[in-house]
């Protein structure tokens, strides 16, 4: 089994406030126990971060090869009712992203020479658009489950239960 870490920067915790970071980390987890079986455990970290690039030059979200870090760009000017599912739409493909680096050993440059619309043909590209496809309302149910038996279990333990 697999056990995933992730660890968003100071900066990533305060832009993505509207994240539980320990849910998602669960989810994230189960994401990558369910489609990568080993027999051994082993546990694994991935950085999350703000990009630092302006939203007006890159705006998307990324995954930075080699270097086990997703970068988000703020939700700031996303609709609050959307926001969530925007960021776990970025997430999974990023996190996608980064299991053809680290888990599946997916050559980078073999798949993709660096032509604009050739990024989006590539086989890697299109694995990770029909991997989040796939993959993302389940795991935006599994996270807002996950976040409800958190709730739930925090306010259980609030409870002034004597035993005899």
């Amino acid at each position: 089994m697999i056990i995933l870490e992730l660890k968003p920067t100071r900066r990533a915790k305060q832009l993505l406030n509207f994240v539980d970071f320990e849910v998602l980390e669960s989810c994230a987890t189960i994401l990558v126990n369910n489609f990568h079986k080993i027999d051994t455990s082993k546990k694994l970290s991935l950085k999350l971060d703000i990009s630092t690039y302006p939203s007006k030059e890159q705006p998307w979200n990324h995954y930075k090869w080699k270097q086990n870090v997703i970068c988000f760009h703020s939700y700031k000017e996303c609709n609050p009712k959307y926001k969530l599912r925007r960021f776990m739409d970025g997430f999974i493909h990023e996190f996608r992203h980064w299991a053809q680096d680290r888990l599946l050993k997916v050559s980078f440059f073999k798949n993709y020479s660096g032509d604009g619309m050739e990024y989006y043909r590539c086989p890697i590209e299109k694995d990770t658009r029909t991997y989040t496809k796939l993959v993302l309302n389940p795991t935006l149910k599994l996270y807002k489950n996950l976040l409800e038996v958190k709730h739930k279990t925090n306010e259980f333990s609030k409870l002034d239960i004597k035993f005899n």
